[in-house]
């Protein structure tokens, strides 16, 4: 009987452990994600643009779309993130920064405000792929890919800096 109370016991310390490791590779995940995320040049001159920004707040799942032409904002929406991982192994494996699996593949969807131009992206769900090993989101539609967006994290950390200091105020 008791070493069936140890069986027990020792199966209910490795369930937190695995349930906290996975707490802990989420928190990883949504602090790396927020900041501003800048796409690369090529696909700015392909598409026309003078540049494209999103910034992401990995802690309440919202962001927005910046992309301007000519000096001019032609597009500012605002998007929710769905945290459903579509690549879902990097649920149910903890430790993946050790074991090296670092792509998650979110469901995104934009909501253009009113002002947005022809270049909308209010056409459904978009794809993100974060991946940590690289340092970019990959943004995509049905297999086509919109941009390669690199983190920067110059701008990144001044806003964390400065809502850091609002929070203390």
């Amino acid at each position: 009987m008791s070493l069936m109370v140890l069986c027990i016991v020792i199966l209910i310390i490795i369930c937190i452990i695995y349930l906290y490791t996975i707490q802990m590779d989420r928190k990883t995940y949504n602090n790396f994600i927020t900041g501003f995320w800048k796409s690369d040049t090529s696909y700015c001159s392909e598409a026309g643009i003078d540049e494209m920004v999103l910034y992401i707040n990995g802690n309440t799942d919202t962001g927005y779309l910046i992309i301007t032409k000519d000096d001019d904002l032609i597009e500012n929406s605002s998007f929710g993130i769905n945290k459903k991982v579509i690549n879902n192994t990097n649920n149910l494996i903890p430790f993946n920064n050790v074991m090296g699996n670092q792509l998650l593949e979110y469901s995104i969807e934009f909501t253009p405000d009113d002002k947005s131009t022809d270049f909308s992206w209010n056409d459904g769900k978009y794809n993100l792929i974060l991946s940590i090993i690289n340092g970019t989101i990959l943004l995509h539609k049905d297999g086509l890919l919109f941009s390669k967006l690199y983190k920067d994290n110059g701008i990144s950390n001044k806003f964390l800096e400065y809502a850091q200091v609002e929070e203390t105020m």
